[in-house]
């Protein structure tokens, strides 16, 4: 099939990112106007529809000043990220960006703040995830942190924005979370910081010292690491839960499916929730390969391809990927009308109820699957809209700025979803609509015979 050549790359891409940023040297003011104009120019070889959602015209008059800015002899990646991000976001392409050049941070180790936000992406609003210094007993999980060093919440996002790029304001948000960390080192560095918070319907304060990078990336790293692309457990003899928290190694989902779906075979579950809250997605093949065991007819998760081939393009493409994937004239490719994928005969085949969670951070090819699960009436979908549209720009290669070496994904298809409309373009919009924290719970609540299990 067409698309199971390019919709993995995506994923394959992200976990090059960081293995292409060498180490970080500041550049000559000419060295930063040479990565500009190169950025620029790959943008406009590799890029199916570069305006699409802004004016050239608006473009253009950025890029000039971009350009005005860099008034400076020497710069550090840091610096010129800051200058030029703000351009890639006017895209409203959340598959195009730059990626924040962490090695700087890695290599210099600076202070750095040492609270872990979440910021709710339907109001903005900043609440405390984590601390990883404070022994302040008020500091709990779940407080509202209201400034930061004199900073309020909706000034610090309105500050931050610029820097994340998407279709959408919550999905944006989302990515604000990702690295508001580096985002506030970035744009507020400091040793230390006032912190005004709301305890007990009272606003407090207190001052934290910052933390090394360095402790920083070790609990984040310990985070991330502990948390399975996929995994499942039994909540009663009825309900099982899948969580599913990347579209990664295709290979192994096999036989992770393999291995649940008998299992509830085995115990007779009659309900089955499928957890995308925190899915950004990745290889499309995974969830084809889902629908294998959940759905009672021939599936298609696309629509339609618009892919842009160039020189450049299927360079990229293949230091990416070692390999030539793209053996096609360059210019404007459509592919249309992409066959149904048959069933194969699959003796696990679940045809019990199915419920899905979706957040706003559900993206890219998770976002696919819910769309084309929700077509195919396979179930009730909960949560939040996705952050995923239904048409919208994938596929992506990584190009490396030549001198600061900032790294970047490009995309390079325009993809519309199953039944997709180009009047009426929106993420997956839940059957059931309610904060992406309280879906689960509400799911398990409702669920008969069911108990929450913490």
């Amino acid at each position: 099939m067409y698309h199971n050549t390019i919709v993995r790359f995506c994923i394959i891409c992200l976990t090059l990112i960081y293995s292409t940023q060498n180490n970080a040297t500041n550049i000559s003011q000419t060295e930063a106007k040479a990565d500009i104009d190169s950025f620029v120019n790959a943008l406009k070889e590799i890029h199916p529809d570069l305006f699409f959602s802004c004016k050239e015209q608006t473009f253009n008059e950025n890029l000039a000043n971009i350009h005005n800015q860099l008034t400076c002899s020497y710069y550090n990646p840091i610096e010129l990220y800051r200058i030029l991000q703000p351009l890639t976001t006017l895209l409203g392409d959340g598959h195009t960006q730059l990626y924040f050049p962490k090695n700087v941070l890695i290599e210099e180790n600076p202070s750095v703040f040492p609270l872990l936000i979440e910021i709710n992406t339907n109001d903005s609003t900043f609440w405390l995830k984590e601390d990883f210094k404070s022994k302040n007993v008020t500091l709990k999980k779940g407080t509202q942190i209201l400034s930061i060093n004199g900073n309020n919440y909706s000034s610090l996002v309105k500050e931050m924005l610029p820097y994340c790029g998407g279709e959408r304001l919550f999905f944006r948000l989302s990515k604000v979370n990702r690295d508001f960390v580096h985002f506030l080192y970035m744009l507020h560095p400091s040793n230390s910081f006032t912190v005004c918070y709301c305890f007990e319907n009272k606003q407090k304060e207190c001052n934290l010292k910052a933390i090394p990078y360095q402790k920083y990336v070790e609990k984040t790293t310990k985070q991330t690491s502990s948390q399975e692309a996929y995994q499942f457990n039994i909540i009663d003899n009825k309900t099982a839960l899948m969580t599913f928290n990347a579209f990664t190694d295709l290979g192994k989902f096999k036989s992770f499916a393999d291995s649940m779906f008998s299992q509830l075979q085995k115990q007779q579950i009659k309900h089955l929730i499928i957890d995308l809250r925190m899915n950004g997605g990745g290889d499309s093949n995974i969830g084809d390969e889902l629908f294998q065991y959940i759905s009672d007819r021939p599936f298609v998760q696309f629509e339609q391809f618009i892919t842009r081939y160039s020189s450049l393009q299927k360079k990229l493409a293949k230091e990416n990927f070692g390999t030539d994937y793209f053996n096609h004239e360059n210019g404007i490719d459509s592919v249309t009308n992409l066959p149904l994928i048959p069933l194969r005969p699959n003796p696990f085949r679940f045809k019990e109820k199915i419920t899905l969670l979706i957040s706003h951070t559900t993206f890219s090819s998770a976002s696919a699957f819910a769309w084309a699960f929700q077509k195919m009436n396979r179930g009730t979908i909960i949560g939040e809209e996705s952050g995923g549209m239904s048409i919208c720009f994938g596929d992506v290669v990584i190009y490396q700025l030549p001198h600061s070496n900032i790294a970047s994904t490009i995309s390079f298809a325009c993809v519309f979803l199953y039944k997709a409309k180009e009047n009426d373009i929106h993420g997956v919009l839940p059957d059931i609509e309610i904060p992406q924290e309280q879906a689960l719970d509400f799911v398990l609540k409702n669920s008969k015979g069911t108990t929450i299990r913490n």
